[in-house]
């Protein structure tokens, strides 16, 4: 028997599982930052809570900068790949300068500091590309660091691509934003996400 489902009910499946998506890939974005995080307090001997504060917002910025360090040429192994990014991160997100610091030495002392430099410049280039492009929503409630509470939007822009591309409309935005409070995203307000993820979604509707 053929079930013949309206344009509308096929729109609301495709969002659904778009909605399903992004909070599978929240949920292991906040993972692996603490993983990585966690990592490197083992391997250095510090202590990041204030960094892993941030959860999915760091991870945000660290899974894209690990899959540069990842495809590019460093040859480097899983312990120092998280002191580099998280060295970045800590930098990007101005942890502590006593934590900083201690990266740092870290990273000197184990003939890191090339592959830190490199990572460092790409993780500031992927924050002013980022910070830009928030900006131009006019989101008149950020400042910069606040701005970077938000970085979990950096890997799931895709997806809200397609999220405007298949017509979400404010009832689709009200359960991605439940979805993603769920997640505990410190210091991120839910009024905020709402207004980011509506802009977000509108221009690329465009």
């Amino acid at each position: 028997m053929k079930l013949i489902i309206t344009e509308r009910q096929y729109r609301k499946i495709l969002l659904e599982n778009s909605n399903k998506e992004i909070s599978e890939y929240l949920s292991g974005l906040k993972d692996f930052a603490l993983n990585v995080i966690k990592i490197t307090q083992e391997n250095v001997g510090i202590n990041l809570q204030m960094l892993a504060i941030w959860g999915a917002g760091v991870g945000g910025v660290m899974r894209p900068l690990n899959e540069f360090i990842q495809n590019g040429d460093f040859n480097l192994n899983e312990f120092e790949t998280a002191s580099i990014v998280c060295a970045v991160s800590a930098i990007l997100f101005k942890e502590s300068n006593k934590n900083i610091n201690e990266l740092l030495k870290y990273i000197k002392e184990n003939g890191l500091t090339d592959a830190f430099k490199v990572a460092l410049e790409k993780g500031s280039k992927l924050k002013s590309a980022f910070l830009n492009f928030i900006q131009s929503l006019n989101m008149t409630l950020f400042n910069v660091t606040n701005i970077m509470s938000y970085a979990f939007i950096i890997p799931i822009l895709p997806m809200l691509w397609e999220m405007g591309q298949t017509g979400g409309d404010k009832g689709d935005i009200k359960e991605l934003v439940l979805r993603l409070m769920s997640f505990g995203l410190t210091s991120v307000s839910g009024v905020v996400i709402r207004e980011l993820i509506t802009k977000l979604v509108n221009r690329f509707r465009d």
